[in-house]
């Protein structure tokens, strides 16, 4: 959350940044965010929405897909 409050902050001190600088400001939170979000996918964490690995539960083709009532 801290990353993401650094990007907001920078981009609107940083409205006239041109391109560089704004893709520099991106390859820096992707350095940190990105393994964040690899170990969650591998750990079948929030985010991997529907579909998104073997056996969750969301209807693929072959899938028998059953909802049960709330």
């Amino acid at each position: 959350m801290e990353a993401v409050q650094d990007v907001i902050r920078w981009l609107e001190e940083n409205v006239d940044a041109d391109l560089e600088e704004y893709k520099a400001k991106q390859a820096e939170f992707d350095e940190i965010v990105q393994p964040i979000l690899k170990d969650m996918y591998q750990q079948g964490g929030a985010g991997a929405g529907p579909g998104a690995g073997a056996g969750s539960g969301y209807g693929g083709e072959d899938e028998d897909y059953q909802h049960d009532d709330l």
